[in-house]
């Protein structure tokens, strides 16, 4: 059973639903003073720093740190740093192999063949200089393959990070990581973005109604006075009263 649909719990004294938003792999719920996130996943609700790895189930975030809601597309930067080294090695190494020749890095070892003289040591010489270039040629195909491997690596990589690239909902988020959700397509076309971010800004509750004036010390004395304050009945003449008799009392007898 998922706390999404247990709510009511989570909520502080005084603290109300207004929206609940439903995600492909999460759930939003927007109450009087925060916004709480669920992760309906595995994943976890995503972070900037923490893509690859396994997210918290529930962030609580008070409404007046969201910043704002946008949409972006990304994917896990954490593959494109590995891409990084392979990368870099493995295309210095085929460099290295394919324009820097090895034999040229012993002097004479290109002439060896051409040495003139009669005798075992002439012989023993130009075996020995035969063995040093195969050891180079050697030296030089292995540092291609090895370059190559690397560069393979740093393609996988990459191809990891193309796979991991999606559209996301992210919270930005004053004074903590920002909240980053996986939408659809359809969540979009359906403005689910702009009614979260709705939901989010101040609206027109209660706590936004227009105050109720209440009438202050020196009112409520000028309006206990003879003259009823500005509220009140007009000043009376000396005598009457307010119902409109006269001082006897009988509207006849005053007459």
């Amino acid at each position: 059973m998922a706390w999404s649909d247990h709510v009511d719990q989570l909520l502080y004294d005084g603290e109300r639903k207004q929206r609940r938003l439903e995600f492909a792999d999460a759930t939003v719920v927007v109450t009087t003073h925060r916004v709480l996130v669920f992760a309906e996943d595995d994943g976890g609700v995503a972070s900037p720093s923490a893509e690859s790895e396994m997210g918290a189930a529930y962030r609580a975030i008070d409404r007046p740190n969201v910043r704002g809601v946008t949409v972006e597309t990304g994917g896990s930067t954490s593959y494109l740093l590995r891409a990084l080294g392979p990368g870099l090695l493995g295309g210095g190494l085929v460099a290295v192999g394919t324009f820097l020749e090895a034999t040229e890095l012993v002097p004479g070892l290109n002439g060896a063949d051409s040495a003139d003289g009669p005798g075992a040591a002439t012989d023993v010489t130009n075996g020995v200089f035969d063995a040093v270039e195969t050891v180079l040629s050697a030296v030089e195909l292995a540092t291609v393959l090895l370059g190559a491997l690397a560069l393979a690596a740093a393609v996988c990589y990459l191809a990891l990070y193309l796979r991991s690239r999606s559209r996301r909902i992210a919270l930005r988020i004053s004074g903590g990581e920002d909240v980053q959700l996986p939408i659809t397509d359809a969540d979009i076309e359906a403005g689910i973005v702009s009614e979260l971010e709705a939901a989010i800004q101040p609206g027109t509750d209660a706590e936004d109604a227009d105050p109720i004036t209440v009438p202050s010390a020196d009112s409520l004395e000028e309006r206990d006075a003879g003259g009823r304050g500005v509220d009140g009945p007009a000043d009376l003449e000396p005598g009457a009263r307010e119902d409109g008799f006269g001082p006897g009392g009988d509207p006849d007898e005053s007459g």
